[in-house]
């Protein structure tokens, strides 16, 4: 979101001089600024690390989701095991 509004509304950074480019608009994604050698583009790659934070935490759900349904289907098998074993007299 935060690369959004600020390919939108041009903001915090040169987008004249860098090749990378979104939706047509250029941006400087690390432009060291005369003042200090501060990262002008610093904000870009923010809003990157947010995205891979919130798609790493989306995998890290499912996967969780996918454990506790292979647990639930680990413990019926054992019952099934278990009941089979019984009847056969093991």
């Amino acid at each position: 979101m935060a690369m959004r509004l600020r390919v939108e509304h041009r903001v915090g950074a040169d987008f004249t001089n860098s090749p990378a480019t979104i939706n047509g608009h250029h941006l400087n994604t690390v432009a060291a600024s005369a003042s200090g050698g501060t990262i002008a583009g610093g904000g870009v790659a923010f809003a990157a690390i947010q995205g891979l934070n919130e798609k790493l935490t989306n995998e890290l759900k499912r996967v969780r989701a996918e454990l506790v349904a292979k647990r639930d289907e680990t413990l019926k098998l054992k019952a099934r095991l278990a009941a089979i074993e019984k009847k056969l007299g093991l």
